[in-house]
């Protein structure tokens, strides 16, 4: 008999990629924050947490995987309910994976176990190498570039990318998350190089570095040159679909 799985979900592809992995070997029980477009599923407030544990209870969930996306700017609505707020008032550090990890040690305390992403997507996790196109010898130096600052700035955990062209760095990543950096990038200039890390501390059981074909359309409507990835860490979901867009519009994907 198949086990039963909570999965958190979000209206994007990569939550519909995970949805579609996991009901193949699980009983999915999917829930979201708003209606999805292409699945039903139980749609609880991000504000009263007291729910999200009671319906959790109710179906008997002792496992979870938490893939959608969860906006950063909801921690400054004043909307939540005393589990909520004794979440909050608990730290105080408001990174999204310190407020993560608070939450996922709520659910522990509930006999919940968080599923690591890099377990469940061990298929996907980016190789260190070039999966298309090549590189030129400054764009080398843009990725080394990037990953330097992204090391320096890793204990602020203000951000997984940046954009780099010819040495300066045009955007880095921010509370609006990584599809609107890349289109802040695009008004400044075109083939940049787009640099993807988790760094060294990431927490393995969410929010890992994730790419997939709509990342590299994005790209390529930018007109972005170059992705590279963090091996061993990034999730490249689609994994051929993604290779094929990139071939298509000309961008070099690397593993770094």
């Amino acid at each position: 008999m198949k086990e039963k799985i909570a999965i958190f979900l979000s209206d994007d592809e990569f939550s519909k990629y995970s949805f579609k992995k996991l009901k193949k070997n699980f009983i999915p029980i999917p829930f979201s924050f708003k209606k999805l477009k292409f699945t039903k599923t139980n749609i609880l407030s991000p504000y009263n947490l007291s729910e999200i544990f009671d319906f959790l209870k109710k179906a008997k969930i002792k496992k979870i995987i938490l893939v959608g996306k969860i906006p950063a700017t909801i921690l400054f609505d004043k909307k939540f309910d005393f589990l909520g707020r004794q979440l909050l008032t608990s730290t105080s550090n408001w990174t999204g994976e310190e407020v993560l990890k608070k939450g996922i040690s709520l659910l522990k305390n509930y006999g919940i176990e968080t599923i690591s992403l890099k377990e469940f997507f061990k298929d996907e996790i980016a190789e260190r190498k070039i999966y298309c196109g090549n590189l030129e010898e400054n764009e080398k130096k843009d990725i080394k570039t990037g990953i330097s600052f992204l090391l320096d700035i890793e204990k602020y955990r203000c951000g997984q990318s940046i954009v780099i062209k010819n040495g300066m760095l045009i955007c880095l990543e921010g509370i609006e998350g990584t599809d609107e950096m890349i289109k802040r990038a695009g008004r400044y200039c075109s083939d940049f190089v787009f640099v993807k890390i988790a760094g060294k501390q990431k927490d393995e059981r969410f929010d890992l570095p994730v790419i997939g074909p709509d990342t590299v359309k994005l790209i390529a409507k930018t007109k972005g040159k170059v992705i590279a990835v963090e091996s061993g860490k990034t999730i490249i979901f689609d994994k051929e679909k993604t290779i094929n867009y990139c071939k298509k519009f000309n961008i070099t994907l690397v593993g770094i």
